[in-house]
């Protein structure tokens, strides 16, 4: 979340209206942006409860303040870590919105205050900045916020000069998924800044339901495959052994708690719209004279 990020890091990371853009009609759709800034946030062992309520402050803090907003998620595999990812229709765009944020004072200090005590609950965080590839992307504007609870996110990073052999791969995968006309949606984005010197593609799946992983090996069955070249696995094999240098993919929950969500998405599901996380009191010591201890 850049403004947050800005303030928190003192370096430049950061959806001008949740993770993605909105598209409001009959259903209200995410819409990509040509810029995500993402910010990874690793959190310490047993602190996730702990690191969840600053974050929830954080956002109700934009909130209140009718400032940008971002989307936030946590991790379901891999090591505990948020998610927050925020999208702009340019790098000048994210820029101007952190100076306007910056520019709030109370918001400000809110924002130094809990980065203090959000520093206590990590052990690192990351940011990057991702460019949107249309021509990657598959059903990219047929996602319904009604009902979004998770993300496959898939990462892969490349050795240097595989980049265009990568694209042309990932425009049969495509190619193939609309020959096939399968019902599932996913966004392609490469890494502009930020990918420890990786060339890295970063890829969104959404879904509403973890039971979309169960089904995905039969989502991707005899149609998918007749719609691929025949020598699909044997060239995916070369290519990975050759080009790629890493990747894996993980899945993420939604969290709406650490989440700054426009009011279309709210609108569309009260999801985007939970009661403030508060931490609950301590029990009060009884004080009656029968509870009192004996002289």
């Amino acid at each position: 979340m850049n403004p947050r990020v800005l303030l928190h890091y003192a370096v430049a990371v950061g959806v001008c209206l949740g993770v993605l853009g909105t598209t409001v009609s009959a259903q209200t759709m995410l819409a990509p942006h040509k810029i995500l800034i993402l910010q990874r946030e690793v959190v310490k062992p047993g602190k996730g409860h702990a690191h969840g309520l600053v974050e929830a402050q954080w956002a109700q803090a934009f909130k209140d303040a009718k400032a940008s907003g971002w989307m936030g998620m946590t991790s379901l595999s891999g090591e505990t870590r948020a998610l927050f990812v925020q999208g702009f229709d340019s790098e000048a765009a994210w820029a101007a919105n952190t100076a306007s944020v910056a520019k709030n004072a109370a918001l400000s200090a809110k924002s130094a205050a809990l980065a203090d005590k959000d520093g206590d609950f990590l052990t690192g965080a990351q940011q990057a900045v991702l460019k949107y590839l249309p021509e990657l992307s598959y059903h990219a504007d047929s996602i319904p916020v009604a009902g979004l609870r998770y993300w496959r996110i898939g990462a892969i990073h490349l050795k240097p000069g595989y980049g265009d052999d990568f694209i042309e791969r990932r425009k049969i995968v495509k190619a193939a998924h609309e020959k096939a006309k399968l019902d599932e949606a996913f966004l392609m984005y490469h890494v502009l800044e930020g990918s420890n010197g990786f060339d890295t593609y970063v890829i969104f799946i959404p879904m509403k339901s973890l039971a979309e992983d169960d089904d995905n090996d039969a989502l991707h069955g005899e149609a998918y495959r007749k719609a691929l070249p025949e020598d699909w696995k044997a060239t995916g094999i070369k290519f990975a052994r050759e080009a790629v240098s890493s990747g894996d993919t993980q899945l993420f929950a939604v969290d709406p708690s650490m989440t700054v969500a426009p009011k279309e998405w709210i609108e569309a599901d009260k999801f985007w719209d939970p009661k403030p996380m508060m931490a609950k009191p301590m029990a009060k010591a009884k004080t009656d004279a029968k509870d009192a201890p004996k002289q």
